[in-house]
């Protein structure tokens, strides 16, 4: 699979999106958002199984906002993998792909922080 068909499968048509920001309502997970993370693997194999794990993560934790997951939602999605009889290779590989995920997210948060303190500190924009 190449790397524009996985966008095209990330993200909606244009005219969808606009459609998406005009609803008003609660944060929702918008797939693109992972796209940037999913986009990061050379193997076409791992970009396809990241993308389907953090939608099966998110489907499961009712389609969320990334910032409202809680311990308790990886804890819920955990343990039904188990319940539905999953391997514990696949339930690890599962978590793996959350845990990851969730890192990935994290670092750009530490990147972006260091990035405003450095311009505070500097006066550059």
């Amino acid at each position: 699979m190449s790397d524009a068909t996985l966008t095209a499968e990330i993200l909606p048509p244009p005219a969808a999106r606009s459609e998406m920001r005009a609803a008003p309502g609660p944060l929702r997970f918008e797939e693109r958002l992972a796209a940037p993370f999913i986009l990061k693997s050379l193997s076409a194999e791992a970009r396809e199984s990241y993308r389907r794990g953090i939608q099966e993560f998110f489907r499961h934790a009712g389609g969320i906002h990334l910032t409202q997951v809680t311990q308790e939602h990886v804890l819920r999605y955990r343990d039904n993998l188990i319940r539905d009889r999953r391997r514990p290779a696949t339930v690890a590989q599962k978590l793996s792909v959350v845990r990851s995920f969730f890192s990935y997210c994290t670092d750009i948060v530490k990147q972006v922080t260091i990035d405003i303190r450095y311009s505070k500190t500097t006066g550059t924009d």
